[in-house]
């Protein structure tokens, strides 16, 4: 029987399942295929087996959508949802019910502030505020941080990068000026303390207002205030950081975003012409020599004006009420946009359009109640990163 089988022959079965929640559902079985499975031997033999036989093969992905409006000190009006997601994340329950500080059914509980990969840094708002979870949804493995010690303020630059067996967590608050200099508040998970660093630029700057913080290559980068410059951090390295000009926009820039494609940052810039939307896609070649290379630079009105993808695209005075939502991790081609209530995809190569199945905001994110909004995406790798323990 298979129960029978040695381990070397396990693995050859096992590793050939389709994707890792199988793998991580057939933990159950035994004690032995438990252990298995969670040896890193497995993993890398499962790792290796999908980079070799299924390389093409796109990286399911979610991403979870932000609102908020402050109402004073630590009290805030929040939507917090999944805006559009994979097919194998909603066969998995893909939620943080498992969290001790959520409840089943009540999304609202819990606010994310962050995300690496396939990792989530989370706050209470049921509890202390200034308690952390860093999670992985999929493995339902979590840990908690310490309670950071200065006074908690809810928005603030916040950023989670992991380094194999560690982790950093980033907190700079937003009421520092503008300054060449900025205090950062660091979390190092070998020795589970919280740190205080003072981080010096090139020059100053205005911090900006924390949104949308993306790790990618062993890097934090987020967008200064006046959108002008891009901050990349190494909070491994904690005591610089690099200032990178961004491709200047003489007409109306209606919002930007960033992300990651083979390797590299990508920068994707909502531009309003006239009556027009302009989407364009740069790639950042080189953080020393700050060169950007246009990728795409598409109208929006041609793709959209003879689409079902919004009823009221047609109106000249709503075409300026487009929101970047994503780039595509798996897709250089491929970009997601906010317009009212609707989710799309936009292929900037063969210039489709298509909304996204099931993806639906709850709220307008233009002109709304909301002071702001964010969208964390969550990529599998081919094996689950595992949470580095904390010491005691």
């Amino acid at each position: 029987s298979i129960n029978d089988l040695d381990d070397s022959l396990l693995t050859e079965i096992l590793q050939r399942l389709p994707t890792t929640r199988e793998a991580h559902a057939c933990k159950l079985v035994s004690k032995q295929w438990y252990s298995l499975i969670s040896s890193t031997h497995f993993a890398s033999r499962f790792v290796d087996y999908h980079g070799k036989h299924f390389s093409m093969e796109p990286k399911p992905f979610a991403s979870i959508f932000n609102c908020w409006k402050d109402m004073g000190e630590t009290k805030f009006d929040l939507v917090h949802h999944i805006a559009f997601e994979d097919r194998f994340f909603k066969s998995s329950g893909f939620d943080l019910s498992f969290l001790p500080c959520s409840r089943a059914g009540h999304p609202e509980d819990t606010l994310v502030f962050a995300s690496y990969q396939d990792l989530f840094l989370c706050c209470s708002l049921r509890f202390d505020h200034r308690v952390y979870y860093v999670c992985n949804p999929l493995t339902l493995q979590w840990v908690a941080l310490p309670p950071f010690p200065e006074k908690y303020k809810v928005f603030a630059t916040i950023g989670l990068l992991c380094g194999g067996s560690s982790f950093r967590v980033m907190r700079i608050p937003d009421d520092q000026s503008y300054s060449k200099s900025f205090t950062v508040e660091l979390f190092c998970s070998e020795i589970n303390e919280w740190r205080k660093e003072v981080v010096v630029a090139p020059h100053k700057f205005h911090l900006g207002d924390g949104l949308n913080v993306f790790s990618w290559d062993g890097m934090m980068h987020w967008f200064t205030k006046d959108s002008n410059e891009m901050v990349a951090y190494d909070p491994y390295y904690p005591d610089k950081c690099h200032l990178i000009d961004l491709p200047r926009v003489e007409e109306g820039l209606l919002s930007t975003r960033v992300g990651g494609y083979e390797g590299g940052v990508r920068l994707l810039q909502l531009v309003a012409i006239g009556l027009d939307c302009c989407v364009r896609i740069w790639d950042l070649m080189c953080y020393e020599a700050e060169e950007w290379i246009m990728a795409f630079d598409v109208s929006l009105c041609p793709l959209l004006h003879d689409s079902l993808v919004s009823s009221y695209w047609r109106c000249s005075s709503q075409r300026l009420k487009i929101q970047a939502l994503a780039l595509d991790p798996n897709d250089q081609n491929m970009v997601y946009l906010a317009y009212g209530t609707s989710v799309f995809s936009c292929n900037l190569q063969t210039k489709e359009v298509n909304s996204v199945s099931g993806a639906r905001l709850n709220v307008t994110i233009f002109g709304s109640k909301w002071d702001s909004y964010n969208v964390h995406q969550f990529v599998l790798p081919w094996w689950p990163t595992t949470i580095p323990e904390l010491c005691s």
